[in-house]
């Protein structure tokens, strides 16, 4: 069980450290060219993690660069994924959540609408997770996508961002889905949490915050019960509610994934 728990951990900061990384080429706004070149630097890594890494062109929506392991992930050969057309790239994405797609859209519009970031050079964090991608024999595969870049004034959006895939068929219920949103100017940050329940500022509250990262350190209900002065019953039905809202299938799921997303 220790190893185990060694093995996730491990895996959750190979997941940070390869984000981290990527995004700084971004941040330092290299030519597609030596993007490409210092990914390919961290791909040894990146596999190990079991991730999967989409350079995208965001203007045209399609595929510039993915990893090797795209093979063993969806089941594509690199040079085949890479030369799909639109259509085809839309088409594996998105299986049988046919409103995912507009529910980007519409809840991109909503978070840029109030966000008090639009004449800033603001950083985006987002988190896409439980968005179901059909491999090349025909199984679906859930993922969460992280991706992270610079906006330009007024929300203008780079012309590539870097998606990093990951696998958590282990972590999800169902096909259900909900889509994280952040930026960050400074040290003012502006976020939201969307998913078919509604819209929350942030996906758990201050109290949910402080319950998770005690039962994260391996503390029981009434332990956690005892610090907090509350009852067990009050931490366990905190718990539920993180667990459906987040679509998880337990607590060590819930918190796997979000320790993923950092959010605790």
């Amino acid at each position: 069980m220790q190893s185990n728990f060694h093995k996730d951990s491990q895996k959750i900061q190979n997941f940070k450290n390869n984000w981290v990384a990527s995004r700084k080429f971004l941040d330092e706004s290299l030519p597609l060219e030596k993007t490409i070149e210092n990914l390919k630097s961290l791909e040894k890594t990146i596999i190990l993690s079991n991730e999967l890494v989409i350079v995208n062109d965001t203007r045209e929506i399609r595929p510039l660069y993915v990893t090797s392991n795209v093979k063993d992930i969806l089941g594509y050969a690199q040079e085949e994924f890479l030369s799909l057309d639109q259509s085809t790239y839309f088409k594996i994405g998105a299986i049988d959540q046919p409103q995912l797609f507009n529910d980007f859209l519409n809840w991109n519009v909503d978070f840029k609408k109030d966000n008090p970031h639009h004449n800033t050079k603001a950083q985006l964090r987002s988190y896409i997770c439980g968005i179901q991608y059909r491999r090349k024999d025909g199984s679906i595969v859930p993922f969460l996508v992280r991706n992270m870049f610079l906006y330009g004034e007024n929300f203008t959006t780079p012309p590539i961002d870097i998606l990093h895939f990951i696998n958590i068929a282990h972590l999800i219920k169902d096909n259900s889905y909900w889509i994280f949103f952040q930026t960050k100017d400074n040290e003012d940050v502006y976020s939201k949490f969307y998913s078919k329940e509604g819209v929350h500022n942030y996906p758990f509250t201050n109290r949910e915050k402080q319950i998770l990262r005690l039962i994260a350190k391996g503390l029981r209900s009434k332990e956690v019960a005892a610090q907090l002065f509350i009852s067990p019953e009050t931490v366990s039905q905190h718990r539920k509610n993180m667990i459906k809202r987040t679509n998880t299938q337990s607590t060590a799921a819930l918190i796997q994934l979000s320790k993923m997303c950092e959010f605790i």
